[in-house]
């Protein structure tokens, strides 16, 4: 609905440890009328007014879609930094360059290897989704299984992957000046929000094991 700018009351509410710059407040609406022709309800498919591929996906998959595209940005964010810290510094505890490590060589690769994989599947699985909402004019209970579980498993490997390479960049990952430090505290509060919940996972399962899943999220 749309309203006067100066109708709905504002609260500074966002006092978070991540995504601060999302500034996402909440607001309150007192004794305004909404005739039943100027609302509607998301989601309903009786209330669908456009009826193109991308209007078939619910509002929650958007979400998660896009929640999992955040945490995967905040991912690379901390594994670029890394590599690039890692060409130029040698720990304060032996004269060895970060960069000539095997083992960093070795988690660099792995984690390079998980967040693409991560990303490519998630593209795929929205491709895929969008192609039958085209063709078939909804989403299949399959695409919503795969959907939930391709953005829930991407916002699960972005943190894997954060975490890695904020602890291998040691003491440099806590300065505030650092490029660490602000990406750690979002990505654990993409990773919190609802669409990172691993409860989602037990969904996916019951689907793959021939069950009928439900819920909100879903």
């Amino acid at each position: 609905m749309m309203v006067q700018r100066d109708v709905p009351r504002f609260h500074d509410v966002w006092d978070v440890v991540g995504l601060r710059g999302t500034n996402s407040d909440t607001y309150t609406i007192e004794d305004i009328f909404v005739p039943e022709e100027y609302s509607v309800c998301r989601d309903s498919d009786a209330e669908r007014w456009i009826q193109g591929p991308l209007y078939q996906f619910t509002t929650s998959q958007l979400y998660s879609a896009g929640f999992a595209g955040v945490s995967l940005g905040i991912g690379r964010g901390l594994l670029d930094a890394l590599v690039s810290l890692a060409r130029g510094k040698t720990a304060a505890a032996t004269t060895k360059p970060m960069r000539d490590s095997e083992v960093l060589q070795n988690g660099i690769a792995q984690n390079e290897a998980k967040l693409r994989s991560a990303r490519a599947w998630l593209i795929e699985v929205l491709d895929e989704a969008y192609e039958v909402a085209a063709t078939a004019g909804h989403i299949t209970t399959r695409e919503r299984a795969m959907i939930r579980l391709a953005t829930t498993s991407a916002i699960h490997r972005a943190k894997e992957v954060a975490e890695w390479a904020y602890h291998e960049a040691g003491a440099s990952a806590i300065m505030q000046s650092s490029p660490f430090e602000r990406r750690m505290r979002d990505i654990h509060a993409s990773a919190q929000q609802v669409h990172g919940r691993t409860a989602h996972l037990e969904l996916c399962g019951q689907y793959f094991l021939g069950m009928n899943p439900s819920g909100r999220f879903f």
